[in-house]
Order: structure tokens, then sequence, then C-alpha cells
């Protein structure tokens, strides 16, 4: 049986947990989500918590939780070739996942005026 979302397109970009949340739970109904984290990855994937026994290149719990069922790509969306590569997945996406405020968006060039220039469906 197909999914609700089966053949939605979702480009995340979002940090922490509330925006990753988000695309998780697009990806728990099908929709093929791309995590866009920046160089290094998502602060939130390091964060491990206290007594954390295992090796430190484990992603954390709550990285986990928020992440699953999601592929992921690290971009530098502050140089040409990392925003050419975050525009290329907005050109065939469906929805664009943000957390950060509408002011830093349009600073890096992200805000939905200048996506909606490159994919007027975008939502």
């Amino acid at each position: 049986m197909p999914e609700p979302l089966q053949g939605l397109r979702v480009v995340e970009f979002a940090i922490a947990i509330q925006g990753p949340l988000v695309g998780g739970f697009l990806a728990d109904m099908g929709a093929d989500v791309v995590k866009v984290e920046p160089p290094g990855g998502d602060p939130n994937r390091w964060h491990t918590g206290v007594n954390w026994t295992a090796p430190p290149e484990t992603p954390g719990a709550q990285f986990l939780s928020v992440s699953h069922g999601k592929r992921s790509i690290a971009l530098d969306v502050h140089t040409d070739i990392g925003r050419e590569v975050l525009m290329r997945l907005v050109d065939r996406a469906d929805v664009f996942v943000s957390n950060f405020r509408e002011d830093s968006l349009e600073r890096m060039g992200l805000g939905y005026d200048e996506l909606a220039k490159r994919n007027e469906r975008l939502v």
C-alpha cells in the first residue's frame, strides 16, 4: 500500500529538534526527505548528553530520533557550489522545511520569495 506522502520531495534545511522533527514526520508518511546539514553535520548530531559511553563518532539519540528515514547531504551554503547544489535540490522539491528565522534565510538568499522564483510550486 502506498504511503500518503509517497512521491513528495522535501528539502529540510533545519537544525536542532523542531525543524528536523517535521522532516521526520513527513518521511514517516512516505515523503522523500533530504536533510541539508552544514559541514561537520547538524550540531544536534553530536549532542550526546551525560554519561555517553558510545564511541565519539556515534550520533546522539536526539539526532537519531528526528532524522530517521531521511537522506543527508553536508553543504556549505555560504559558498557558490554549496548554494548551487541546494538550489538544484529546491528546483525539484515540493516542500522546503526550515526553522531558521526568515531574516536569516533572506540574508542567505533562501527566503521564500527567492526560492519561489526558482520553483513556483514550492511550499
